[in-house]
């Protein structure tokens, strides 16, 4: 008995290191993973907090007040509206007449484009500065125009911010989601102001008895 019960403190310290040996691999690699998976953590706790803000305030409001060190995380920064959505937003809200005037405006502008470049290949082709200067002549354009956004003049703004975003997808190449958007909007117009631009004047007529008696 005496024995058996000196045996006791030996074994368990065999069992306890054999434990150790045995969990070592899997606790390694459970470390490893958990660092793999902390900065993206990090990254999306902000998000889901966000989220919960907005479907949950009370739960979040008891949450931190419970568990703050849990949910001590930044609030996550607003992201700044896209170029691309801002415009064709301003389109959108244009009345049928006005977006009729951009997509003439734009037809010129184009044509403009096309003299002075060739189309879009020239313009990709030629010298980094000419794209430049063009470029930047249309963003001040569109600075000053600016002013006009919800007005009945809004048309002028849209149109020449229009095409400075249609000509700066042009001048990379870009074939992301945003500029096929873009041209998915901007190519069409362009074709339809050139159909509007092309159909001959409606000039009314008076009846020719009318007119032979107010001769």
């Amino acid at each position: 008995m005496i024995r058996s019960a000196g045996a006791v403190p030996q074994l368990t310290r065999w069992y306890i290191r054999q434990t150790v040996v045995t969990l070592r691999p899997v606790v390694s690699r459970g470390m490893v993973e958990l660092r793999q998976a902390l900065p993206h953590a990090q990254e999306l706790a902000p998000k889901v907090l966000a989220r919960l803000q907005e479907t949950h305030p009370a739960l979040v409001a008891r949450a931190r007040t419970v568990l703050p060190f849990l949910l001590d995380v930044p609030e996550p920064e607003p992201e700044e509206p896209d170029p691309v959505d801002i415009v064709i937003a301003e389109f959108g809200k244009l009345e049928r007449d006005q977006q009729d005037k951009v997509a003439r405006n734009l037809s010129l502008l184009w044509d403009n484009f096309r003299e002075v470049f060739g189309g879009a290949s020239g313009f990709q082709a030629a010298p980094p500065i000419d794209q430049k200067l063009y470029l930047e002549k249309l963003e001040a354009a569109a600075r000053r125009m600016e002013v006009v956004k919800g007005s009945e003049a809004a048309f002028h703004y849209v149109t020449v911010e229009l095409m400075r975003q249609y000509a700066s997808f042009l001048q990379t190449g870009s074939t992301d989601e945003k500029a096929v958007a873009l041209a998915r909007l901007v190519a069409p117009l362009i074709d339809r102001g050139h159909r509007m631009s092309a159909k001959p004047l409606q000039i009314p007529m008076r009846p020719v008895r009318q007119r032979v008696m107010q001769l």
